[in-house]
């Protein structure tokens, strides 16, 4: 029961109230509950004072405290007491605002914003008048006194705190110090020092909603054993959140003495841990593994009964999101971005990404924002911009924090009416494999890709949405076509009032069977060749995380370069220990800063370091901007380096660009080789050729030509190049060309030596001019002449004898 003293001058306090009436269903609501709070509003004069961005602390407090009260739990019976906003200079000016009921939130709100500040402070006094309000039936309370300013009617709020304790039952008294100084607060201590309840000294609306909303937080306290103290083990979270559960664990600082103190799930039924500890002093830690951890040192007193707040630092989430614009003002763009590793907070609203305008100082004051999940995976937000170009700001928030300075993400985007686009994908793949695409540029979410082949959609499955291609569903993906051939993917600006999109961007794709880098380089010793694939090295980056395992070709491990000889397209290097490349290619030019469809006269490679985002350097770019970086002429062609101060990867780009060589020769262009085409197939059939004047015949593949021999260089025999060019694919065989040399790429005919000069021929190709060849008299087998029939038995054979191979 509560003290005899204590309870006259808590009913001598009521004559200063004027409650409303409660109803029926609210006093036995009431009743039935074992738990009570009570808040304190300060509505004295200084309350007008500013305190944020302009704005009284008045204003502040109506909104947040409009919030709190929505968003609390509604099971506690809540009273709410106002002093100073009746009178000036009263100091019985105090009002029971809402008796201690199940409150329903936004009526409450209301009445609050019709509190005008006027008058005095009367702390202690208010405290009594709280404490009045606390149901009989409660066994456990707690009074929340929010305040900006100290005592002004003289009733000494420390001696009221004693009279609190008294009371027979767990009456928590917390100090919600708004905009005091670190003095002024400390003119307060002794009120929840005695009571165990909470100081606290928040400077803005988000500090105060946070303060309220851990004096909400439920602990429950018994009495220590003789000799010991009481405490209730509780978190104080910071912007990352609360975990789902927590470890907590105690070391005597003086004997070194480590406890376990037990284990704090947060179901909903308690929300700090009681334990008891010998005095002296203690470092308490709060361990909830990957979720984040709290440590705090403190002095424990026997017979001390409070509440000990840990400060614990959540784990936020590891998210990767690229700022890939300019985008396109006036359209709702996509952002993609990316979650490695969860945090604390992970679910669909615990999140926010915001749009601003450059240069505002919080997301309270946003354009727009959307709701975002922290699990781990990728994932897709979405923002309307403006229809005015400029410059904005887009962050990602924990929900419920507005201070950019605690954004997990944020950088500057500009918007532009029409901006450029440009595509980053593999220029070679295999039939039916993912391709993995990057796009930079524009970004409205009705924007779609296209592969398309001889300038036409292959298949509506080959046109996605730029929502479809970053929706983390695997239909989604975007797929190469199954037959091997020379493809467009093409990047489609929509219109965003319904017209019709308009080509933005388009890179060239090639898809053939078969692996990619083909021939297995060789390493000196000390270094260690991998053909794809980092493997497990506990580093958790590299081209595995960076690349798919399909587009990787070649990495250098261990403490020395590797020797990269590539047999398919001539490329020799050392590759730098520690990094990898793509696959190498012949694909001709992307649209954007360089000219669409230009061939390469050289083989096109990307080489990446090892680091987190790794460092790139670049063979013959399909498309560069100056501005990513420097490039050097070399005896390969170009050679690029994103920009960078990194001593280590100028050092590598030093040793690629000394060492790169290139055993291959690319033919030059046909009419300065040769006066003119002698005949060209059709792209359906094959052909038979023959040149009168020489006695020089065979048959040609599909879509294939031939020119007009010349004398070879020995003088006897007869040197021509036969051709292949559609859909900006060019290939090339050579017949007696001086230089030719037989190895893997050459094969003896008839008519003299033919060499390959593209990457790309078929064996089927190859075959069908090599056995076909002849000089002067056409040679007669005894199988009869190269018919349509027997090149199909030719490719029938080859592809059997690869799979067989296989």
């Amino acid at each position: 029961m509560r003290g005899g003293k204590a309870v006259a001058a808590i009913l001598a306090a009521a004559a200063f109230c004027a409650a409303a009436p409660l109803s029926a269903a609210q006093n036995a609501q009431a009743a039935e509950s074992d738990r009570a709070a009570i808040l304190i509003l300060d509505a004295s004069g200084s309350m007008w004072g500013q305190i944020e961005g302009g704005k009284t602390k008045i204003e502040i407090a109506r909104r947040v405290l409009g919030d709190f009260f929505t968003l609390r739990d509604a099971s506690v019976p809540l009273g709410v007491v106002a002093y100073g906003h009746n009178r000036k200079g009263d100091c019985s000016d105090i009002e029971v605002i809402a008796q201690t009921a199940m409150q329903e939130g936004s009526g409450l709100a209301m009445r609050l914003n019709r509190i005008t500040p006027r008058g005095k402070t009367p702390l202690g006094q208010s405290l009594r008048v709280a404490a009045s309000q606390i149901p009989r039936t409660a066994e456990a309370a707690d009074i929340v006194l929010v305040t900006d300013g100290l005592e002004t009617c003289g009733v000494d709020p420390c001696a009221v705190a004693d009279e609190l304790i008294a009371e027979g039952i767990n009456i928590r008294a917390h100090v919600v110090g708004f905009g005091l100084t670190e003095q002024e607060a400390q003119a307060l201590a002794c009120i929840p020092d005695k009571t165990g309840g909470m100081l606290l000294r928040p400077q803005s609306g988000d500090e105060l909603a946070d303060a309220l909303t851990r004096t909400a937080e439920r602990v429950d306290r018994a009495p220590a054993e003789p000799g010991r103290a009481a405490l209730n083990l509780a978190l104080q979270v910071d912007a990352a959140g609360r975990p789902d559960a927590v470890d907590w664990f105690a070391k005597n600082l003086t004997t070194g003495e480590e406890r376990t103190l037990g284990r704090l799930v947060f179901d909903g039924s308690r929300t700090a841990l009681p334990v008891e500890l010998e005095g002296g002093r203690w470092r308490l830690v709060a361990d909830a593994g990957e979720a984040g951890r709290g440590e705090l040192e403190l002095q424990v007193s026997e017979g001390d009964n409070r509440t000990i707040y840990v400060p614990f630092a959540g784990a936020f989430p590891d998210l990767v999101m690229e700022n890939r614009g300019p985008y396109t003002a006036g359209v709702t763009i996509a952002l993609p971005y990316e979650v490695t590793r969860e945090g604390v907070a992970r679910g669909g609203a615990d999140f926010n990404v915001y749009l601003l305008r450059q240069g505002q100082p919080s997301a309270d004051d946003a354009i727009t924002w959307t709701y975002v999940e922290g699990t781990v995976g990728k994932k897709l937000a979405t923002l309307q911009l403006p229809p005015e170009p400029g410059r904005y700001t887009v962050t990602f928030l924990r929900n419920g924090v507005t201070a950019l300075s605690d954004a997990l993400i944020r950088f500057d985007i500009d918007a532009e009416l029409k901006p450029e686009v440009t595509l980053d994908a593999p220029s070679v793949v295999n039939p039916g494999a993912e391709i993995p695409l990057k796009v930079s540029g524009a970004h409205y979410y009705l924007d779609r890709v296209e592969i398309r082949k001889d300038g036409q959609l292959i298949s509506y499955d080959h046109a996605k949405s730029l929502q479809d291609l970053y929706w983390p569903d695997a239909p989604h993906r975007l797929i190469a076509p199954a037959e091997p051939g020379l493809y467009e993917i093409v990047y489609l600006r929509s219109d965003a009032t319904g017209g019709d999109a308009e080509i933005a961007a388009s890179q060239m794709l090639e898809v053939r069977e078969g692996e990619l880098w083909r021939d297995a380089p060789t390493a000196p010793s000390g270094g260690a060749i991998q053909k794809s694939g980092l493997g497990d090295d506990g580093m958790g980056h590299g081209p595995d995380d960076y690349l798919p395992e399909e587009d990787v070709g070649v990495r250098c491990d261990g403490n020395a370069p590797c020797e990269i000889r590539d047999a398919a397209t001539g490329l020799r290097f050392l590759l730098p220990a520690g990094w990898f490349t793509d696959v190498p290619s012949f694909a001709p030019r992307t649209s954007g800063a360089a000219d669409a469809g230009e061939q390469l006269p050289f083989p096109s490679l990307s080489f990446f370091s090892r680091a987190e985002v790794p460092d790139t350097i670049v063979l013959n770019p399909h498309q560069w901007i100056r501005m990513n970086g420097p490039c050097a002429s070399i005896d390969v062609g170009e050679l690029c380096l994103f920009e960078t101060t990194k001593p280590e990867v100028l050092a590598s780009y030093e040793i690629i660009k000394a060492t790169l060589r290139w055993d291959g020769t690319r033919p030059q262009p046909v009419e300065d080789a040769v006066p003119a085409v002698l005949q060209t197939c059709p792209q359906d059939a094959a052909c038979v050729f023959f040149e009168e004047a020489t006695g020089l015949g065979g048959t040609l593949p599909a879509g294939w030509g031939v020119h007009v021999s010349t004398p070879a260089a020995d003088g006897r025999s007869r040197a021509t190049w036969f051709f292949f060019r559609h859909g900006g694919t060019e290939k090339h065989i050579a017949l007696n060309q001086d230089g030719n040399d037989p190895g893997e790429r050459c094969a003896q005919s008839a008519a003299g030596l033919v060499c390959e000069f593209a990457p790309d021929i078929t064996a089927a190709e190859k075959a069908i001019i090599v056995q076909s060849l002849y000089r002067k008299a056409p040679a007669r087998s005894a199988e009869g002449p190269l018919t349509k029939q027997r090149i199909d038995e030719i490719v029938g054979k080859l592809r059997g004898a690869a799979e067989a191979r296989q």
